[in-house]
């Protein structure tokens, strides 16, 4: 924007409002405007339909590179809430952030320049880059991340229910044991996860080895995991696990050793990408509604742009058992 200005010979300020569609510039200021923005390849909104001289809304979703290459779990998400989004005649803008970004806690200057209705928060970004968001005033949407420190409404799955319900099923098929597999620092859903498994074992008498309960191992040291489960004597007769990545690690383990799933061990893992679609046997989970997520992330920046000064609001979907072949 500033470039534009320069080039031109205007204020930063009489650009923005020409882009926007605003009034107090002349009309050969703001052609003069747009013919250089579409040169420079420069993404600008109009806030006035053309087709139909309505004003519109302009949000942007805020992320990291590593939630949007998760294309199966979080791409089901950006996908539907751009569906929705698009269907109103409205505009979203995607800013990927590096952890290079994230550590200078540095906005992208049109992030931060331009006057959006509403700003998403797609999954963890630091409290800090968070905080740096909600600095600019505007209304804002977590979407699976929450965190005390952050006052937003926040879109979340109700984690704590959802494993115990987990653990529910498999006492019912009169599983004794069970083992729990998640690095529990890297979400705040996955701590929820283990506070779930304790609270389901306590309620339906299940004894817990502690032994089983794998908590600081991250997801991409397959190596590091292997090597704990086969330093056990014996393998509980169930695993859950926080996500479908560590839950194909289990069953990787459990092949490579001669188990059978599930008659000698069975797996029930949360969430419900592709790797549980195409695993062999196919994983039972523990699931959100994606979809569903994102609905309820566009109706919540409704609220909020609605009443601006009300609480904020945690909105917790309840996720469903989805029965398959391992557990």
């Amino acid at each position: 924007m500033q470039t534009i200005a320069n080039k031109l010979n205007i204020s930063k300020n009489s650009v923005s409002i020409a882009l926007r569609g605003k009034d107090g510039v002349s009309k050969e200021t703001r052609e003069r405007v747009i013919e250089l923005a579409n040169k420079l390849d420069y993404h600008y909104f109009s806030r006035k339909s053309k087709q139909h001289d309505t004003v519109i809304k302009t949000f942007a979703l805020v992320s990291t590179d590593f939630t949007l290459e998760l294309k199966s779990f979080f791409g089901v998400i950006l996908d539907e809430l751009q569906k929705i989004i698009t269907s109103k005649h409205y505009k979203l803008v995607i800013f990927k952030i590096s952890n290079k970004e994230q550590e200078k806690n540095g906005l992208p200057v049109e992030l931060a320049s331009i006057k959006w209705d509403g700003i998403f928060v797609l999954s963890f970004i630091t409290n800090d880059y968070i905080k740096k968001i909600l600095s600019l005033k505007i209304p804002v949407i977590l979407i699976d991340y929450h965190n005390s420190e952050i006052e937003s409404d926040s879109i979340l799955t109700q984690n704590i229910d959802g494993m115990e319900r987990g653990i529910a099923y498999l006492a019912r098929r009169k599983i004794k044991s069970i083992g729990f597999i998640g690095n529990t620092n890297f979400s705040p859903s996955y701590y929820e996860r283990l506070i779930g498994f304790y609270s389901g074992i306590k309620k339906y008498n299940l004894q817990v080895n502690e032994n089983y309960v794998i908590t600081s191992i991250p997801e991409d040291h397959q190596k590091d995991l292997f090597n704990y489960l086969a330093s056990l004597k014996k393998m509980p007769d169930a695993w859950v696990t926080v996500n479908n990545g560590y839950g194909l690690a289990v069953m990787s383990f459990l092949h490579s050793k001669g188990y059978t799933i599930p008659e000698d061990v069975s797996i029930l893992s949360f969430d419900n990408t592709d790797l549980s679609r195409t695993s062999h046997p196919q994983m039972s989970v523990i699931a959100t509604d994606l979809k569903q997520m994102a609905k309820e992330a566009f109706s919540a920046m409704n609220y909020r742009l609605k009443f601006p000064y009300k609480s904020h609001r945690q909105i917790l979907l309840l996720p469903a058992l989805i029965k398959r072949e391992s557990a």
